[in-house]
This record gives structure tokens, C-alpha cells and sequence, in this order.
């Protein structure tokens, strides 16, 4: 009788082996974890499934003489495919089944602890026994939800993959192994340095491989060895990243130096042509620095030394600043680019805010890459678990070239790319998505995609965590209640109309300049948000349409233009002339269509104005007369990059004293000798390192070290240096290459007492 667990379940036999001995039971168990491997579940439950199979097959040994296993590929029609093995004996039956079952049966031969822990290790479980006639044992475990179904070409190869292993039977294994050696040497081949420590350990992983042709009781004794040449394995692959995190972190240092004085170049006079070669090395330099970054990030995760910083994180606030960076790319292209947030969304949840926008930008950077014409649209919706649970569920979509089915078997691969003939039209190194799918994991989800060729595809994730339940209130009172929308996007209208509903807007949505200028003919509206770009009839033509034929003035109804980043500078030439009131960019954030219909929103003069603290401190720093007194010591060892910070420093401040330093003896002479003001500390130098100077400028019986503000300065960019950094002793942290405005806000901060941002 078939288990009811396979009901609604498709069985594809992939083989059979018999079992009499105890070399079968190793290998029944190193098929039972290669299927799994090969159908893609993780390594814990690859590892789970053969330890099952090694029980249930030891079992049948000892118990019944012997018996066959025959394996399979499940698949389900709705819900997660996976594997079932069914493990059939000739022996007596089995007579204590209940207590089996129910975990209460104790043997002394080791069969109810076998069954029962087995049972534990899988997803089902089901035994079928008939005394003096046999037992049938059935064992099945799933993937996760939401993993790609296993499509007929993927289990055809499987087949015939596993019918071929059970044939050359033990020399499978050591071709296993042989191939797992291979790619390492690959994948290691490019560091001269770690050569021979990888040639030795390959060696030593031939050695215990031919041990396991013996395949006999001492099999486990040599498990033990094979595992430890893989612990030695990892480690050298943990230190193939240390090489390259290193490598990554001494190339940012002159890059320091490429893209500082590149940006100050740029603010002298230069003729065109020198503008423009100093504007593509800036550009290059950026670009490099961006696939340093990647190598550096995936190192670190290929290591396992990249934690998250689980922290109370305003989840539309990182979505603003996604779109904040990468809309003017998608202006550029001319792609409309949009942004669709569940309107009752709780704000405040357990994440870390830095990770979760690198895997957006990566994903929407993907998506304007790969997408000519169209839109790209990050969306985010939710659902709330229990009282303190929430899944936020992110999708980025894009209308661009798809991926085919051949292109989905090395998306996820590093240095890889969907496109890879010889024009490589796209560019990169391949290391985003790859990047995004293991920060996706780090955070318990998986990193799925639907995609068509020729129509676009849609990157999606969930993240279960933590939430504030507590409602951001809405202090603002809606005062433009009868509103007109004219955009010739649906998506956009669609997004719009979700928030007014929320906030009890009274709308009419319009999707042609003539439906709107008829709509307005017929009713009367209190606000108009017109889109700029409009294909039928300009959004200029409409508002001179509006306000000299039909008459309607700017007392009885507003009008908000909705445009891209491109257009900022022609929308504010409009904004000044006074026929529009207000100005709204896209892609269109709920936080300022809000304070539009609320009458709230920033006109183009108060958006010039800066509050009182930011005003006085910024005259300050401008008049030059907070830094009369000032000394600031540089602690700093590379050439180039001493004159960089120097010019730097002094283009805020132009009347401060700096003083050098080489390395951090020399810094903290200075600081026993000089009363200063702040110290920018370079984290690595010679002699003695910023942290070492840092930490020994503290202990100073020095009032004046105790509390002068400290600054490192490093070309790592992780948290763990950060906090490495803090705890030395220093105040804050400034990455290099170093930005003029992250610069200019710690002096400010440390200086003269602002915030700073």
C-alpha cells in the first residue's frame, strides 16, 4: 500500500541495489547523499539522508538477512519536489512496530534506535510489515519551498548519471572525490603562492581515496581521514580568500589616491578635453573600485567571516535610498522606474539595513543592465506570522532580454555570466547575483527568479524576522482631497491609487493628456499631478492648456509635476515661472506623494534652506574661522596619500595646522609633545599599526589623549574592521577612498559639534 505521503506524488526510479554486506551499507549510504546532491539539497541534509540509508541498511543486515534498496525522484505536483528510497528485506517481519513508532522499544541488537533515529533525520517515514513475510520501509525528504521543480531534462541526465555510478560501483566513489579535487585546483590555480600547499593536499586526498577501494570495516576509520584532508581542503580555501581580501584591501589604497585627486582635478579649470580624460578615469577608477568591492565581499563570505548587522531597520527608508542611487541610471536609459510598497507596511524590523540594500542595488542594477526599453520595479509586500513575526517578501521585475533556460544553469556561478559570447555586450564580472544569492542565504531565504526570453524577469526573496508592531502615525492632515492623476504608466497609477485609498484620497486616474484635459473640462479637482513626459501631448502643452484656455488658476486648482531625475533642472526653470506649485520625482515615494496631498512638500525655496545648526557650523567651516586654532595630525605612511587627505583637509579648512606622521610611533610622540584637535590614524603602518597607537595614546596620563577625537582611516570597508577600530579606541571611521563629503561631515561632527550625516 502506497504511503499516503505519495499520493499526490510522481516516482521516477534512478536504480537499485541489492544489500547482503557491509561494504553495500557504505555504499548504499554515498548513493543515498550523492542523489541528494545531485537534486540539490543542501550539504546537512545530503549528510542526513545518507546517514538514514546507513541505518536502515545496517538494519537490514542484521536482521533480516539482506534485502534491496531502491531509489527514486519524487515529484509533487503542488508543492516542493524531493527523494524517496525504499528499503525492501526478506526477513521475519517486525513484531514490536507500535512501540517502534511511538519511540518506546528498546533493542539490544540496535533496530528500534536505528528506526527511530532514522525517522527523526526525515521529512516521512513509513513502514509496512507482515510477519514471515518481509518489511518495507519508505523514507522521503523534500526540498525547500519555493525551489525550482526538477525539470525531465535535469531528471533524465540523473538517471543515467546514477544508473552508470551503481555499474562501475566502488570506483564511483573515488571519481567523486577525484572531481571535488579538480575543482579546487581550479578554482585554485590562480595563486602561485597557495600552489603547493594545494598539490600536497591533493595528494593526500589520492592517497585516502585509494583506501577507500578496501571498502571494508575499517571503512569508517578511513572516513575520518577523508575528512580531515576535506577540513584541510576548506582551510586552504578559507585562505585563498584571506589572499584575496588582502589583495583587495592594497589595491584600494592607491585607488585612494586615483580617484582623490581625479575628483580634485576635476574642480580646476581644465579645457574640454582634459575634463573628459579626467572624467574617464574617474569613471574607471569607480568601476574598478566596484569590482574590488565584489572580490572583497565575496571572499569574505567565501570564508565565513562576513556576519550581518541585525539592527531596527526602517524598511521604506532603505527603499528609498536604493532608488535614491540608482535612478539616475535608469533615467539614463530612459526606462521608467518605479517603486510599489504595500501601503499599510510595518516600518520597523530586525535587519541589517546595509545588506539588504547591496542585494536591492545589485538586483536592480541587474535588471537596467540587461533591460533596453521599459520599466524596472522593485516591489515589496508583506505578511505578519504571530504577534511579534513578519515576511517581508522583495521582487525586482524589469521588461528586458530574459534568460534562457541555457543561461539559468551558470547564473548563480561565480565569475560567471548569462552572457558570455565573445562581444560581451553587458560587461561585469558576474560576482552580483552571486554576491545577492549568498546574502539572501546568510539570511535564511533563497535568492528564486521567474524569467521569459524576450519579455524580462522577475528576481524575488522573503525575509521572516522580528517587527515593531507600533504604527508610524500621520500627523500630516490630507488636504488636497480630490486629486487628479495623469500618467501614461499603469504601474505607476496602480501604486498611486493603492495609497490614496489608504488615506482616503478621492482620485481619478487618467492614462491620455486628452481624457485628463476632458476630465478637468467636467469636474473639479483640487490638486493635478501631471507626468512631464507625456507621448500624446506634452506635460508644458497640458499646464498652458490648463491655465490659459481653460482658465483654471492656480488658487483653485495646484498642479504637481511628476518627472525623472534628468529633467531636475528643467522642472525647476518651470517651477520658478509659478503656473506649477510643486514638483514630484520619480519614482514616486509614498512619503512624498503624502506630503504633496497634504500640502506639506518642499517648494524649490525651502528647499535651499538648511537648519540653524547645520547653517552656522556650514558658515563656520566656510569662513574658515573655526579652524583658526585647529590642529590636525595625519598619521599616514603612503606618499600619495598623505598629500591626497592633506589637500583634502585643507580645502575644508583652509587655515589649519597639519602636522605628519609616518606610522604610529611617530603619532604618538607627537600627541605627548603637541596639543591637537583630531588625529586622522591609518589604520595599517609600519612600525606600529593605528590600532596599537590608538590604544596607546589612551593610556596617556594625559587629559587632553583621553578625549582627542581619533579618526581611522582604512582601506577595509567590513563591520568587523569598524568595530576593531572602536574597540582601539578611536571615535569614528572613514573608508578610503576617501569622499570629500564624508570628510567634510566627521570634521564637522568632531570639530565644531555637529551631527553630521
Amino acid at each position: 500500500m502506497m504511503p499516503p505521503f505519495l499520493l499526490s506524488a510522481t516516482l521516477h526510479k534512478v536504480g537499485t541495489i541489492p544489500v547482503q554486506f557491509e561494504s553495500d551499507v557504505v555504499r548504499a549510504r554515498n548513493l543515498g547523499s550523492l542523489l541528494a546532491q545531485e537534486i540539490k539539497f543542501d550539504k546537512t541534509s545530503s549528510i542526513r539522508i545518507g546517514t538514514a540509508v546507513s541505518e536502515l541498511s545496517r538494519n537490514m543486515i542484521e536482521h533480516a538477512n539482506g534485502g534491496q534498496i531502491d531509489f527514486y525522484v519524487a515529484k509533487r505536483r503542488d508543492s516542493s519536489d524531493g527523494v524517496v528510497i525504499v528499503f525492501k528485506d526478506r526477513g521475519q517481519g517486525i513484531q514490536q512496530l507500535d512501540e517502534i513508532r511511538n519511540g518506546s522499544f528498546v533493542s539490544k541488537k540496535g533496530m528500534g534506535v536505528g528506526l527511530s533515529g532514522s525517522q527523526r533525520l526525515m521529512d516521512d517515514f513509513d513502514i509496512q510489515t507482515q510477519a514471515g513475510k518481509g518489511t518495507e520501509i519508505t523514507i522521503a525528504k523534500w526540498l525547500a519551498p519555493f525551489t525550482i521543480s526538477i525539470t525531465e531534462k535535469t531528471l533524465e541526465a540523473i538517471q543515467t548519471a546514477f544508473s552508470k555510478t551503481i555499474e562501475r560501483g566502488d570506483n564511483s566513489l573515488v571519481e567523486t572525490i577525484n572531481n571535488q579535487n579538480n575543482e579546487l585546483l581550479f578554482l585554485l590555480k590562480n595563486l602561485q603562492e597557495r600552489n603547493e600547499e594545494i598539490e600536497i593536499i591533493n595528494k593526500e586526498l589520492e592517497e585516502t581515496n585509494k583506501g577507500v577501494l578496501a571498502l571494508n570495516r575499517e571503512l569508517e576509520d578511513k572516513a575520518l581521514a577523508i575528512e580531515k584532508a576535506k577540513q584541510q581542503a576548506e582551510q586552504a580555501n578559507r585562505a585563498k580568500s584571506d589572499f584575496l581580501a588582502h589583495m583587495s584591501h592594497e589595491i584600494r589604497t592607491p585607488m585612494n589616491s586615483i580617484l582623490g585627486f581625479t575628483e580634485l582635478l576635476l574642480k580646476t579649470d581644465l579645457t574640454k578635453s582634459q575634463k573628459q580624460y579626467t572624467e574617464n578615469v574617474n569613471s574607471a577608477g569607480k568601476a574598478l573600485l566596484e569590482i574590488i568591492n565584489d572580490i572583497l565581499d565575496f571572499s569574505k563570505i567565501e570564508a565565513g567571516k562576513l556576519d550581518l548587522d541585525i539592527i531596527e531597520t526602517d524598511i521604506v527608508e532603505v527603499l528609498n535610498q536604493t532608488i535614491d542611487i540608482i535612478k539616475y541610471s535608469a533615467t539614463n536609459k530612459g526606462l521608467e522606474l518605479l517603486l510599489s510598497i504595500q501601503p499599510d507596511i510595518p516600518r520597523k524590523a530586525m535587519l541589517d539595513p546595509l545588506r539588504l540594500k547591496q542585494i536591492l542595488i545589485n538586483l536592480l542594477s541587474n535588471a537596467i543592465k540587461f533591460t533596453d526599453k521599459g520599466e524596472v520595479e522593485i516591489k515589496v509586500t508583506f505578511n505578519i506570522q504571530d504577534d511579534n513575526k513578519i515576511t517581508y517578501h522583495f521582487s525586482v521585475r524589469d521588461t528586458g532580454i530574459g534568460i534562457t533556460e541555457e543561461q539559468r544553469e551558470r547564473l548563480f556561478k561565480a565569475f560567471s555570466q548569462a552572457d558570455g559570447s565573445t562581444t560581451r555586450k553587458f560587461g561585469g564580472t558576474g560576482l552580483g547575483l552571486v554576491i545577492s544569492n549568498l546574502l539572501v542565504e546568510k539570511m535564511n531565504s533563497s535568492l528564486l527568479f521567474d524569467s521569459e526570453w524576450g519579455k524580462g524577469s522577475n528576481f524575488h526573496f522573503s525575509i521572516e524576522t522580528e517587527f515593531n508592531q507600533q504604527i508610524i502615525a500621520n500627523s500630516l492632515e490630507i488636504k488636497h482631497k480630490k486629486v487628479l492623476v495623469l500618467d501614461n504608466n499603469s504601474n505607476n497609477l496602480k501604486n498611486i491609487a493603492e495609497h490614496f485609498d489608504r488615506w482616503g484620497v478621492e482620485y481619478s486616474l487618467c492614462e491620455s493628456s486628452l481624457n485628463a484635459l476632458f476630465e478637468l473640462q467636467a469636474d473639479k479637482f483640487e490638486l493635478f499631478i501631471c507626468n512631464f513626459a507625456m507621448p500624446d501631448l506634452g506635460g508644458l502643452e497640458i499646464i498652458s492648456h490648463i491655465r490659459n484656455k481653460l482658465q483654471i488658476t492656480n488658487e483653485s486648482m495646484k498642479i504637481a509635476i511628476m518627472h525623472q531625475a534628468s529633467d531636475e533642472d528643467q522642472i525647476n526653470d518651470i517651477l520658478r515661472k509659478g503656473d506649477i506649485t510643486y514638483k514630484l520625482m520619480k519614482p514616486v515615494k509614498a512619503d512624498d506623494l503624502l506630503a504633496l496631498v497634504s500640502d506639506s512638500i518642499r517648494s524649490e525655496k525651502a528647499e535651499n534652506k538648511i537648519s540653524v545648526t547645520d547653517r552656522n557650523c556650514n558658515e563656520d567651516i566656510e569662513s574658515g574661522t573655526i579652524t583658526d586654532k585647529k590642529v590636525i595630525l595625519i598619521a599616514e605612511d603612503v606618499e600619495m596619500n598623505m598629500l591626497l587627505i592633506k589637500v583634502l583637509v585643507t580645502n575644508i579648512l583652509p587655515n589649519v595646522e597639519i602636522i605628519e606622521a609616518r606610522n604610529g610611533r611617530e603619532a604618538l610622540e607627537i600627541v605627548k609633545q603637541k596639543h591637537l584637535d583630531l588625529v586622522l590614524m591609518d589604520v595599517q603602518m609600519p612600525e606600529m599599526d593605528g590600532m596599537e597607537a590608538t590604544r596607546n595614546i589612551r593610556l596617556l596620563d594625559l587629559e587632553r589623549a583621553k578625549s582627542l577625537p581619533i579618526i581611522a582611516l582604512t582601506a577595509g570597508a567590513l563591520q568587523e574592521e569598524k568595530d576593531k577600530a572602536m574597540n582601539a579606541g578611536m571615535n569614528d571611521f572613514l573608508t578610503k577612498p576617501i569622499d570629500l563629503d564624508h570628510l567634510k561631515n566627521m570634521l564637522d561632527k568632531h570639530l565644531c559639534g555637529c551631527s553630521g550625516n
